[in-house]
């Protein structure tokens, strides 16, 4: 049994690693978006499914990784992939953690709404700090080559990022198995009764942010090195929504969910979509069959009824002398005015008897 579970594994990691040799760029392309996808991910189960601290703000920590790289690259050091991304990631801890510092007393909705606002702020910051994010242009990055590998092609590009996926997937995985996931998920328990066994609080939380942090910085530095540009646009408030979204969906106190929840959102985004594979259900509502015309009922009325009915259409037919009237009406410009009009007067009953 063990043997065989062994040679499926090996079989699926087989399977993985000619997989974007099989099916084409394209699809080495949503892979390798999904890779990223599954870094950022991985920060919110850290962060909020194992400590309990939602954040808002992943994209702009996303933004902090990418932009630094790109500083890195350009001026500089000029560090290459991978030196820059450990920089990346580490400038995104710093920023991660100040926002730690001054959340740690915040829980719930508060906090989400207080790393919304940090998030509004280092979006804002993106803007205008021209020298460090370009502004509304953005910035660029040289295609990244190392004498071995093209990284511009997305089949090799499939193999660095999974590569960084699955290292920082083993380092957390490590962490949760260890004394720091242990305090963690006693932290996100009970805040109080982690103190009376304790632990370190305050410590604990400020690290989940940087390990937050680290994880979605690296993961702007491999975002940044596949587009090739980035722009304070592109990390705005509505990616931080998805990130979070995604990874409820997916399970957000797993690593598993974390991996499943991005390659389903990046497939159904990217190929479901884009190629109409719903024979175009989301583009017209089909007609409900309670719309067609229904036969009319045959309603019976009694002889008294009929007879009212005949009295009022003879009423109604008598009604022939015009009379002039005014009424209120509102003119095409907007301006409120009375016009003179005709209606029609109902004859009274000795001029209907004189008729």
């Amino acid at each position: 049994m063990l043997r065989g579970r062994r040679w499926l594994r090996w079989l699926l990691v087989a399977f993985l690693l000619i997989l974007p040799w099989i099916f084409g760029t394209d699809w080495a392309n949503m892979e390798v978006r999904a890779a990223i996808f599954t870094l950022a991910l991985l920060s919110i189960v850290v962060l909020t499914g194992w400590v309990g601290q939602i954040s808002l703000a992943q994209a702009a920590l996303m933004g902090v990784g990418a932009f630094t790289a790109a500083q890195i690259t350009n001026h500089g050091p000029k560090l290459e992939y991978p030196l820059h991304a450990i920089v990346a990631g580490a400038a995104a801890a710093l920023v991660a953690v100040a926002i730690g510092i001054f959340a740690l007393r915040i829980r719930g909705l508060y906090l989400a709404i207080a790393t919304l606002g940090f998030a509004w702020a280092l979006q804002a910051s993106f803007l205008e700090w021209k020298p460090f994010s370009g502004g509304f242009n953005g910035v660029q990055v040289p295609p990244l080559k190392l004498p071995c590998c093209d990284f511009t092609d997305d089949r090799v590009m499939y193999y660095l990022a999974w590569a960084t996926a699955i290292l920082l997937i083993m380092m957390v995985a490590n962490l949760r198995d260890s004394k720091t996931g242990r305090a963690w998920f006693a932290i996100r328990s009970s805040e109080v009764a982690a103190k009376t066994l304790g632990i370190n609080v305050t410590r604990y939380k400020l690290l989940a942010f940087a390990v937050s942090g680290f994880i979605i910085g690296v993961a702007g530095s491999i975002n940044l090195n596949f587009i090739g540009t980035a722009t304070p646009l592109d990390y705005n408030f509505q990616k931080s929504i998805t990130f979070l979204a995604v990874a409820v969906l997916g399970g957000i106190g797993a690593i598993g969910g974390a991996i499943v929840g991005s390659i389903v959102y990046i497939f159904t985004d990217q190929w479901l979509f884009a190629h109409n594979w719903f024979g175009g259900f989301f583009k017209g509502t089909p007609p409900s069959p309670l719309r067609k015309k229904m036969p009319r009922r045959r309603v019976h009325r009694s002889p008294a009824a009929s007879r009212r009915t005949s009295r009022r259409a003879g009423s109604a037919s008598n009604a022939s002398t015009p009379r002039p009237c005014w009424r209120f009406a509102m003119s095409p410009s907007g301006s409120v005015a009375w016009s003179r009009t005709t209606a029609f007067r109902t004859k009274s009953a000795p001029e209907r008897s004189a008729a």
